[in-house]
């Protein structure tokens, strides 16, 4: 895909310097969303759970922010399984569904997003490697675990190991 040599044209050719007026005009949208968000909420940390490497690699290019990677891989069957199945967007009205694809195409989208960001993870940027299957069944550790990693207090689950954060905004996302 275009977006896939897009992020090895900048990793390597560009090595941080930007002359593509569009890929600066990016940047300086996500920069004053970043700034927007904190502003308004006064966090020290935004979670950005954008699934492209390429978000990762551009906001390691603003100058204002500290990037932490949380690089999180799921079991590539999984992945396929679900990119396959019709899945409803209630939140969006009746009869509407994620949009579907097929097997090698999954595939290949899961090929070339953890090689992108594995060699973002190594090269580029503090990181965390998670698998979403240790995730799934350590959810209070690995949570925690994360949170020690950007310079936040531990969390403890409730009674029923449900998380409550003390103060969450969300955007959108799953």
């Amino acid at each position: 895909s275009r977006q896939f040599w897009r992020f090895f044209e900048d990793l390597v050719c560009n090595r941080g310097k930007i002359d593509d007026a569009r890929y600066r005009r990016f940047l300086n949208q996500m920069e004053s969303t970043y700034a927007a968000i904190s502003d308004q909420t006064q966090g020290r940390v935004i979670i950005d759970s954008s699934k492209r490497p390429i978000f990762a690699l551009a906001a390691a290019r603003l100058p204002n922010v500290k990037l932490t990677m949380i690089h999180l891989v799921r079991d590539s069957r999984g992945c396929v399984f679900s990119s396959i199945t019709r899945k409803a967007r209630t939140e969006l009205g009746e009869n509407v569904f994620m949009p579907q694809m097929s097997a090698r195409g999954a595939v290949r989208q899961w090929i070339a997003r953890n090689l992108q960001a594995d060699i973002l993870r190594t090269q580029r940027c503090q990181h965390m490697l998670l698998r979403y299957e240790d995730l799934v069944n350590r959810p209070a550790f690995e949570v925690n675990k994360i949170l020690r990693q950007v310079g936040l207090p531990a969390i403890a689950a409730d009674q029923n190991g449900i998380f409550h954060a003390p103060v969450s905004h969300g955007i959108w996302g799953n």
